[in-house]
């Protein structure tokens, strides 16, 4: 029996949810959590959003994050958002 080495590669995805402090808005929030990753983290990573309220501010922030940071989905808390 011949001897080989046998290379194993595994590929890591973490997902994570963002959910904005009350004191920052959703873009602030991303902002942080991709800093935190970007430091820390030897991986993928890929966040969704968590929307609990809706404003004028989110709307803006929500078409800012989808169309420029890739945020493609969302989990929306409707029992907070009424």
């Amino acid at each position: 029996m011949t001897n080989k080495r046998v290379c194993v590669c595994v590929c890591v995805c973490v997902v994570d949810l963002v959910v904005a402090e009350s004191s920052e808005t959703l873009l602030e929030a991303y902002e942080r959590r991709v800093a935190m990753y970007k430091s820390t983290s030897c991986c993928d990573f890929c966040l969704r959003m968590v929307v609990s309220s809706w404003s004028d501010k989110v709307k803006q922030d929500m078409h800012t994050l989808v169309n420029d940071k890739g945020i493609q989905t969302t989990v929306i808390l409707y029992s907070l958002c009424c």
